[in-house]
């Protein structure tokens, strides 16, 4: 699964249906889509995430934000937006979107969701999701301690993203090459897809 192409995805259609503006709701479109998909024993992003002082945290998005723009794919994580490079990509990929559809509605949901909200009203839906906590039970976002897990991954889902390999090298080329309509796609060092799809 890649969760650094879904992210790509994620900031896009954020920025379609609203604004994403910043870390906070680069935050939580993710986290509200993959609460509902795990609802449904299905994988979205594989995230792990836990309650910190604004809600669910996962370093691991800012991580992956920050890789999106050191490639060209985005602007960063203050307020992200695709480049060029990045919104080409997300095109050449549609097809793998449309195979992922099951997986891909949850994050089209969320985005819907999140997006056109500004903090206070984002803070207070995602604040009322209701959580199963290791060794607490079912409780709100707002009520689990700081610092508990309030969402990791399903390790056998009945559905998920998947990336094939085909679908790798296909995605690497359009990065890596350029034609007589791409050429902004040129980039200096060859990027090597292994780093979009691997956690």
């Amino acid at each position: 699964m890649s969760d650094r192409l879904l992210l790509l995805y994620a900031i896009a259609r954020g920025n379609e249906f609203g604004f994403v503006d910043g870390p906070f709701k680069l935050m939580k479109i993710p986290f509200m889509a993959e609460l509902a998909s795990t609802s449904k024993q299905i994988n979205t992003f594989n995230y792990s995430f836990f309650r910190w002082t604004f809600g669910p945290l996962t370093t691991d998005i800012y991580e992956d934000a920050d890789w999106l723009a050191s490639v060209g794919l985005s602007s960063g994580k203050a307020k992200p937006r695709l480049t060029d490079k990045g919104t080409s990509l997300l095109r050449a990929a549609s097809d793998l979107f449309q195979e992922n559809q099951e997986a891909i509605r949850f994050v089209d949901d969320a985005a819907k969701k999140c997006a056109p909200l500004t903090f206070g009203p984002l803070r207070t839906l995602v604040y009322k999701q209701v959580v199963n906590v290791p060794g607490k039970g079912k409780l709100t976002i707002a009520d689990v301690p700081t610092g508990y897990n309030v969402l990791s991954r399903i390790s056998t889902p009945k559905s998920c993203f998947s990336l094939s390999d085909d679908w790798i090298d296909s995605l690497w080329r359009h990065l890596n090459y350029t034609d007589d309509e791409c050429v902004s796609l040129r980039i200096e060092k060859p990027l090597d897809m292994r780093e979009l799809v691997i956690q």
